[in-house]
């Protein structure tokens, strides 16, 4: 997932003309505005908050906005997730640590937060439950409820989440070991996936991505992995149903590697000696409502209305938390496909098998 910078800007200009009287004030008096950003899903261990407040102030903004304080609280802040079951009762509490990401690192997830940032994180002591060699830390029929209380201060900042129910992807099914794309402009490949039982409303958003990982080495002895992104799309939410399908065009598969496998520089490339096909995965990640309101709102426009309205689903403060999830199944390139590929041009695409 992309990382998002919490740094809010607002200008108020009032100008009175009263006789000679030209100066005016841009700024208001100071407000806490307290911003927060999180995502749950079941299959982390370790949650993330971030936790910030918005800021105004009177000269270059991309100066002040390095002091600390003028987007962190120094002092450490009462932050809890709770677990509400179906009657709304709490079963489960997880207090979050204060903590600083050094510069150059992120978190242990590795996708949300930069280094040099004040972040808040905690789990579950023990998985809820173990399916399919996976641990699920969190319960996706119950609600999870985020409470941020101010040391000295009356202060609470509330947010309330569901989860992403678990889905499975259920074309390439579990028994199936390879995938085949067939080198023909007509020919097309089925992925299928259960769409989450509490996407009642048709409201969550589906992201699906598909790459092709390959080995190659060098006369030197250097071996590398690295992949082909086939295709990456939002599919199209008036299409959901109990089983959501995605037709791949098996044409794009060899387009695709010719266009990202070889190298530009023909000097890099001469020191290939071989490139070895390994899987083909195929990935399905969900985004709750929320959070799915919250990128269709803040994602860049394409036409020329550039202006959306503000999103937040955080009482007393502005931001989001919610939740998302992801799943995917890798499969062997078939051999009939690995041959095509070669035949393209043996020398060019240098692939064994």
């Amino acid at each position: 997932m992309n990382n998002l910078k919490y740094i809010f800007l607002s200008f108020f200009i009032a100008g009175f003309f009263v006789a000679c009287e030209t100066d005016f004030d841009t700024t208001t008096e100071w407000e806490d505005i307290t911003v927060v950003y999180g995502i749950l899903d079941q299959l982390d261990s370790v949650y993330y908050i971030k936790i910030n407040k918005a800021f105004l102030g009177e000269g270059n903004a991309l100066i002040y906005a390095q002091e600390p304080d003028s987007i962190n609280y120094p002092e450490p802040l009462d932050v809890k997730i709770y677990e509400l079951d179906e009657d709304g009762n709490t079963v489960n509490t997880i207090e979050l640590i204060r903590d600083y990401i050094p510069e150059g690192e992120q978190d242990e997830n590795d996708t949300v937060f930069p280094g040099g940032q004040i972040i808040y994180y905690g789990g579950p002591e023990n998985y809820y439950d173990w399916i399919d060699g996976q641990k699920f830390w969190l319960n996706d029929n119950h609600t999870y409820l985020l409470n941020i209380a101010f040391p000295n201060s009356e202060k609470i900042v509330t947010s309330e989440s569901i989860l992403v129910n678990r889905f499975d992807i259920t074309y390439p099914s579990w028994f199936q070991e390879t995938v085949e794309f067939t080198n023909n402009p007509n020919s097309k490949t089925l992925f299928k996936w259960e769409k989450p039982n509490n996407d009642v409303n048709n409201a969550f958003r589906y992201e699906v991505k598909l790459l092709f990982h390959y080995q190659e080495k060098t006369y030197s002895g250097i071996t590398r992995n690295d992949s082909v992104l086939l295709a990456s799309i939002i599919k199209d939410q008036s299409q959901v149903n109990d089983e959501m399908i995605y037709n791949y065009n098996d044409q794009k598969f060899f387009i695709s590697c010719l266009s990202q496998i070889l190298y530009s520089d023909p000097a890099i490339e001469n020191t290939i000696e071989v490139r070895y096909t390994k899987e083909v995965e195929f990935i399905v990640s969900v985004a709750a409502e929320d959070f799915n309101v919250f990128m269709e709102v803040y994602t860049p426009s394409g036409s020329i209305v550039q202006e959306k309205p503000p999103f937040t689903n955080i009482e007393n403060g502005i931001g989001l938390f919610s939740a998302r999830y992801n799943t995917r199944t890798s499969k062997d390139l078939h051999t009939n496909s690995v041959i095509e590929l070669i035949d393209i041009d043996e020398n060019i695409m240098k692939f064994e098998y």
